[in-house]
């Protein structure tokens, strides 16, 4: 039995943890075939402006960094130019679950994914480690994509949505 690996992304050891594989193994012609989706992954650092008076980093700060990774992630992989786009993608809905304490200058991996993706619109889902490649926030926007002028929600075009499903779960 032969084994494919299907994958996207090049990946240092110490981000692996970031790339999820498939739930199960799938069988098609006696091949059994792996699947990685692509995950894009952001560093960052933050500075002492960052922080508050206990030297940690204000809450606000990662919802900051959801946005920095989300308009990278649209820049580099799905539509280099957004100003130009005939629409506009907008946050409905943003949340982010804090698990430990992060402090500055320690350097930040910001991995993003795709979940529930729809006609017009989807989940981001984002994932905070720290040096160690533990975990320290994770969280989520759920964008619609709008029309620039009317502002009405209207279907995501297709050449995006196939760039965008290389992310989806």
């Amino acid at each position: 039995m032969k084994t494919a690996l299907k994958h996207h992304d090049t990946i240092d050891s110490q981000m692996a943890h970031a790339i999820i594989l498939d739930d199960r193994l799938k069988a098609k012609n006696n091949q059994r075939i792996i699947t990685l989706k692509k995950t894009y992954q952001y560093e960052l650092t933050p500075f002492l402006k960052d922080s508050n008076a206990y030297g940690n980093i204000y809450f606000a700060r990662y919802f900051e960094w959801q946005g920095i990774c989300r308009e990278m992630w649209f820049t580099e992989c799905i539509y280099p130019d957004m100003l130009q786009m005939d629409g506009a993608f907008l946050t409905r809905t943003a949340n982010n679950h804090y698990m430990q304490e992060v402090l500055p200058f320690q350097q930040i991996q910001c991995a993003l994914n795709v979940q529930n993706l729809k006609r017009t619109s989807f989940d981001l889902i984002f994932k905070f480690y720290n040096q160690k490649a533990e975990l320290v926030s994770s969280g989520y926007q759920t964008v619609v994509y709008t029309d620039s002028l009317t502002g009405r929600i209207k279907k995501i075009p297709e050449d995006v949505m196939v760039k965008v499903k290389a992310y989806h779960d």
